[in-house]
């Protein structure tokens, strides 16, 4: 007689290699160390990346990146945050050269895919300072356009205080044509 080991279930049992509790948890802890791995190294790739982003816009404007780190279950560190320093200041005297700066710092702020909080702040920031950088731009120039119009000291009149007495001499012109013929 021929028996078949397939036509019987197979239940083997060995008292002596019973799994303790123990061990069950080593092994769930082994995974949750390695999910929290894998998480810190995601986490590492996305900051590093994102001040990446904020140095190669700002130029020559950066200061260089500085990271927070974690130490990992490997004992590996980890960076969790980071920053780069920016120079922010104005140019002295040269409201152009700001505006330009501040655009830069801008772009650089907004830079990241994913801009934190403190990049738009800073940004909101350096806008706020292009905008003082242009209204000193525009004074600037209104000065430069008044003083255009004052006489110069041999008593020739600038091109455009010449052109607005033609058009006040035309406005006494146009009155006198008005009163005579019509």
């Amino acid at each position: 007689m021929t028996i078949n080991i397939s036509q019987f279930p197979l239940n083997v049992r060995n008292d002596n290699a019973r799994i303790s509790p123990t061990t069950v948890r080593e092994q769930q802890k082994t995974k949750e160390e390695e999910q929290q791995i894998e998480q810190l190294k995601q986490r590492d790739r996305e900051v590093r990346a994102h001040e990446a982003a904020h140095q190669s816009a700002a130029g020559g404007y950066s200061r260089g990146m500085s990271f927070t780190y974690q130490i990992g279950p490997d004992g590996q560190r980890y960076a969790i945050g980071g920053e780069v320093k920016i120079d922010m200041s104005p140019v002295p005297n040269n409201p152009e050269a700001t505006i330009q700066k501040m655009q830069v710092v801008q772009r650089a702020a907004l830079a990241p895919s994913d801009p934190s909080p403190q990049d738009r702040a800073v940004a909101a920031a350096a806008r706020s300072i292009e905008q003082q950088a242009r209204r000193q731009l525009l004074e600037q120039q209104r000065n430069e356009l008044e003083e255009s119009t004052i006489p110069s000291q041999n008593g020739n009149k600038s091109f455009a205080s010449t052109i607005q007495k033609a058009y006040k001499d035309f406005q006494e012109d146009r009155s006198f044509f008005y009163d005579n013929v019509v």
